[in-house]
């Protein structure tokens, strides 16, 4: 993988706000070429329009739930920008609430978004970085991919599904022998609009110092060097996922003192 990204074409989904958005500004301060993607078309507008001056960037309103789009994206972007060099797949929801007190449909909005969204947006960029023979995929999981807490069941569900597809699919790359390498980014809290806007925030949020979304951006610019898979961003998920395995009742105790009112 490059040192610098200049010139290289890079498609981040998300790119609206928060983490994929914090993501555009690092890399386009080293001029790479940005492919964005966002439901949100007025905003996503407004993010490509202030950095227009510092990269080549193009942007696209789309939902990462419709594969057809997004295969159909990859070919558009592709033939303006460039072969893609990377892909930060950073588009996401998150819905929190009681296993019993969350409705079907907020379980399927989330697995439909966070797990399938992953899997459209690798599927569409995969053949060409395969032609190609190299490329790099950054996924964004979670801590409660790592371990799930009270009243994060649909979430932690569709973010684990995330980091089981990545570790599959980095398997049947390595046997393969390919280039083409997959990052799974599992940070704890962020302090975005998906956390901010919660109308009742679990517990567990007060017992957790928060990210900012650049702090996630310059741990992921790292993954697009490196060739580690699982990144922890910070001690916390690093900390709960090794404590879990190594100690599964006292993590037990302590996540259920965390989630209480």
């Amino acid at each position: 993988m490059p040192t610098s990204w200049r010139g290289h074409t890079i498609l981040i989904t998300g790119a609206a706000g928060g983490v994929g958005r914090a993501c555009a500004q690092l890399l386009a301060a080293e001029g790479a070429h940005l492919a964005l993607v966002d439901r949100d078309g007025a905003a996503l507008s407004g993010v490509a329009a202030a950095l227009g001056n510092q990269a080549t960037v193009a942007c696209w309103a789309l939902d990462v739930t419709d594969a057809a789009a997004v295969q159909a994206l990859v070919a558009v972007a592709e033939a303006r920008l460039g072969p893609l060099a990377a892909v930060i797949h950073a588009a996401g929801i998150l819905r929190t609430g009681f296993v019993q007190a969350t409705p079907p449909a907020d379980f399927h909005a989330q697995m439909t978004t966070n797990y399938l969204g992953t899997v459209h947006v690798c599927l569409a960029a995969l053949p060409g970085m395969m032609a190609r023979g190299r490329g790099r995929l950054i996924t964004l999981a979670s801590i409660n991919a790592l371990r799930s807490f009270p009243q994060f069941a649909a979430y932690a569900a569709s973010k684990a599904a995330v980091l089981s597809f990545a570790q599959t699919l980095r398997d049947e790359l390595a046997l393969q022998k390919s280039d083409v390498r997959i990052a799974v980014v599992c940070p704890p809290t962020i302090r975005t609009s998906l956390v901010l806007n919660l109308p009742d925030p679990p517990p567990i949020y007060r017992h957790f110092p928060w990210l900012t979304p650049e702090q996630v951006a310059r741990a992921i610019r790292r993954a697009l060097d490196g060739d580690q898979f699982l990144v922890y961003v910070n001690w916390q998920s690093w900390g709960i996922h090794w404590l879990t395995r190594l100690a599964p009742r006292l993590t037990d105790r302590l996540v259920r003192r965390w989630s209480q009112g």
